[in-house]
């Protein structure tokens, strides 16, 4: 049976945390490329005799940073596109949907 209803708003606060937490694990698998990366730098710096211990430090951060800004990032876009859709919303009077039970 299909039922049809009018989206009216969205929550900003809901919508940003949604962003936040996609764009932490997007920023996860970043954080993760940079890691090997640094390692593999910091692998052949100490070949070379250069400083592997910046290098490898480096990709452990990355581990951590890049998910973190990347939430933050995801945070603050999921409340202005929040916001940007209820003000389509306003003007549109609502989205119809079709939703099936």
């Amino acid at each position: 049976m299909e039922k049809e209803v009018r989206l009216k708003s969205i929550d900003p606060l809901s919508f940003g945390a949604l962003g936040a937490i996609l764009y932490g694990f997007i920023g996860l698998f970043y954080g993760f490329i940079i890691m090997i990366v640094a390692s593999i730098g910091a692998t052949f710096a100490h070949s070379f005799e250069g400083s592997s211990s910046i290098l490898a430090g480096l990709g452990f951060a990355g581990i951590i940073i890049f998910p973190l800004i990347f939430a933050i990032m995801g945070f603050i876009g999921g409340l202005i596109g929040a916001l940007i859709i209820n003000l389509a919303l306003a003007i549109l009077k609502g989205l119809k949907i079709k939703i099936e039970e």
